[in-house]
């Protein structure tokens, strides 16, 4: 960094008054807690705080490459895209202190965030890289439209294939994550349709991926005009459904329709991250109403064989029940002649 920053008081207070390490304990505590626990929750453990409280504190997330990727999943080269670009040490020390500041003071917060974004202008990818600065990212800019916007639009900027690789780690999907939730989806379409593009051209790929999927199911309700709450649970309720916005249902209807799409994904039900993310476009269906579900069910009932056996299965059978909430009555009685008709007993026995 060339800029050099200056310590205000109220930063030299936090970060002394407790001895050295205050602010590293402060925001650490708050992660290794409820951010954490939401963390694995979604993504999968990783043993963070060995790594966390290393006096190397540029130390980058890695992981095997097996404990990520499953077949079929989204061949990106993470690898050498980490390694690109020097870690922002500096910067990240002063991202700490300005999280340790807001979670002491919250008044504070405006004018930290707008001093804090304009110190991360031009270091947007790098901050994006590695787990530390992405936490704080989250910490101290979850809420800020005019920070979405800059980070969204320096992504946008080296194109699709820094898009997808960011999707791919969990670290950075998180903070992609928060920051699509702090857009608007009435004002920034530019940067809606990038990541609605992104979505539908590598749709196989991405949900099969255990990152990129918690991104998906995000910029689904975020195309209905809802805001999907972060919960431990992952079954799908009405408390999912928090904040109503304006509604978008042309770019929703480019995700339902390959989502909904039956003769593409009917082999890939039983996989959870599928299931889960047409949980949430039928859930989202039901309020922007397209006739993609119409559709969905239609070319089931062609398949009576194969929905019955998803019927039996864990996964798939979560995203059937949604399914049959949602359907109108004619279409539940089209569900029934075709495929229960005669297999009740069959499928008691399961």
């Amino acid at each position: 960094m060339t800029r050099k920053r200056k310590s205000v008081s109220v930063v030299e207070n936090c970060y002394w008054g407790c001895g050295p390490n205050a602010p590293i304990k402060a925001v650490d505590s708050n992660w290794s807690s409820e951010f954490m626990e939401n963390f694995n929750q979604r993504y999968g453990h990783i043993d963070y705080v060995e790594k966390w409280k290393k006096e190397n504190l540029d130390q980058r997330f890695s992981t095997a490459e097996t404990d990520y990727r499953e077949e079929h999943e989204l061949a990106v080269d993470t690898k050498n895209f980490e390694h690109n670009m020097e870690y922002p040490s500096e910067l990240v020390e002063y991202m700490k202190q300005v999280a340790c500041i807001i979670r002491d003071d919250p008044s504070l917060s405006g004018d930290l965030q707008r001093k804090c974004l304009e110190e991360c202008q031009g270091s947007e990818i790098s901050l994006c890289r590695y787990s530390m600065p992405c936490f704080l990212i989250d910490e101290i800019f979850n809420g800020s439209r005019d920070a979405a916007r800059q980070w969204m639009f320096k992504i946008m900027q080296l194109g699709k294939d820094t898009s997808l690789k960011l999707l791919y780690m969990p670290w950075s999907c998180r903070t992609l994550e928060t920051l699509l939730s702090s857009l608007s989806n009435a004002l920034d379409t530019q940067i809606i349709d990038h990541w609605v593009d992104l979505v539908v051209e590598n749709w196989i790929q991405l949900i099969s991926d255990r990152s990129a999927v918690h991104f998906i199911r995000t910029l689904t309700y975020h195309l209905v005009g809802l805001k999907r709450k972060r919960s431990q649970k992952t079954s799908l309720t009405k408390d999912v459904l928090s904040k109503k916005v304006q509604i978008s249902q042309e770019t929703f209807g480019r995700i339902a329709n390959v989502a909904l799409d039956y003769a593409s994904v009917n082999a890939m039900l039983e996989k959870e991250s599928v299931s889960l993310v047409l949980q949430d476009v039928v859930e989202c269906e039901s309020v922007s109403q397209t006739s993609y579900l119409r559709r969905f069910i239609e070319a089931a009932c062609r398949h009576p064989d194969s929905v019955l056996k998803q019927w039996k299965g864990k996964q798939a059978s979560h995203l059937w029940d949604i399914i049959v909430q949602k359907a109108d009555e004619d279409l539940r009685q089209s569900l029934y002649h075709s495929v229960l008709e005669g297999r009740l007993f069959d499928l008691s026995l399961h």
